[in-house]
């Protein structure tokens, strides 16, 4: 997503490591060298703090798209941003973003106008800069609606028994709706699941380079490793006849990785067969699940934290919220004034 009409084709690297040359930072993007050597210094910047290459390449596009701005404004040197013109993008933000996404036009200004206060404040640490121009300028105020009602347990039920599992691709897709429902996998974590990250006979799942590029280890419950089992014996043989060597997990009809809006499609398919708002329901929702009713059975936040892949606590704590109702009827059946 790139807001207004300031856009810039950033280009993949050359180059066989992508860590020489401009990498993904476009050459004619009409930059003056000394804006375009910052631009690279940051990306070296950014893998020194272990970012995965797909978050750098959201930053250096980010980025590109604010010089695009400043160019539009007349300022091609990264020396001359002055305060003044950080203001009139935030603006710009502000116009374009709330204008085409009025849902989410506060955060996903803030996640453009983070990245570039985030690269000026690299600058001025490192001397680069005599000043940072983004010195004490704010975010825009982002309205923090309650999440959704997470799927109840008879509606996870009602889906995970849509699948005819007589079937190749039933017994596949019943075997993902457990997995994913099991182990709170992000569902580009699923989609990269490989077959040898599996230990069913232990019951955990690694998952390898997950979101901000961690690792972790998941449990995996008992209906799900007896699905994946069986889908690793009888369906997968087959889906993989035109691709033995791809090691994913989980593969289409045509012996490929899913792509996610393949995966997306299996979910609503299903909920829509269980009588649920199948638009509604992704495959995050079945994280959500995973994670309300993990603590309403009484598991800990730092459990559920660890299993999430959470780097903060914050990210978890939305979970009690969803589980306000349970909370007060506890409440009620246990404390003496109730």
């Amino acid at each position: 997503m790139t807001p207004g009409n300031h856009t810039i084709s950033v280009l993949q690297c050359s180059s066989a490591s992508g860590r020489s040359g401009y990498g993904f930072i476009p050459r004619d993007a009409g930059f003056d060298p000394d804006t375009q050597e910052r631009l690279v210094a940051y990306r070296e910047h950014l893998r020194l703090l272990n970012r995965s290459e797909r978050t750098i390449l959201t930053h250096i596009s980010r980025l590109c798209t604010f010089f695009s701005f400043t160019r539009s404004q007349g300022i091609t040197a990264c020396c001359k941003i002055t305060r003044s013109t950080i203001l009139a993008y935030r603006e710009h933000l502000l116009t374009g973003i709330t204008h085409r996404h009025p849902r989410h036009g506060a955060s996903v200004h803030n996640q453009y106008l983070a990245v570039v206060i985030s690269f000026f404040r690299y600058l001025a640490f490192r001397d680069i800069t005599a000043c940072n121009p983004t010195t004490g300028i704010r975010y825009a105020r982002e309205s923090k609606p309650l999440p959704k009602p997470p799927l109840s347990r008879p509606a996870m039920r009602a889906i995970l028994g849509q699948p005819v599992i007589d079937t190749i691709l039933g017994l596949r897709d019943r075997a993902i709706l457990e997995v994913l429902y099991s182990c709170g996998l992000r569902k580009s974590e699923l989609i990269a699941l490989t077959t040898d990250a599996l230990n069913l006979e232990e019951g955990w799942v690694s998952v390898w380079a997950g979101k901000g590029n961690k690792d972790r280890v998941v449990p995996i419950g008992r209906m799900a490793r007896l699905f994946v089992k069986q889908y690793l014996t009888l369906a997968r043989p087959r889906l993989a006849v035109t691709a033995p060597s791809i090691r994913n997990l989980f593969l289409s009809s045509k012996g490929c990785p899913f792509s996610k809006n393949a995966l997306l499609l299996i979910i609503q398919k299903y909920a829509a067969r269980a009588g649920l708002g199948a638009q509604q329901i992704t495959p995050h929702s079945f994280r959500h699940a995973f994670a309300t009713h993990l603590i309403q059975n009484g598991a800990s936040l730092r459990h559920v934290q660890e299993m999430l892949g959470h780097s903060k606590i914050s990210s978890t704590q939305i979970y009690i919220h969803l589980t306000i109702k349970d909370i007060k009827r506890t409440h009620q059946r246990t404390h003496p004034l109730g």
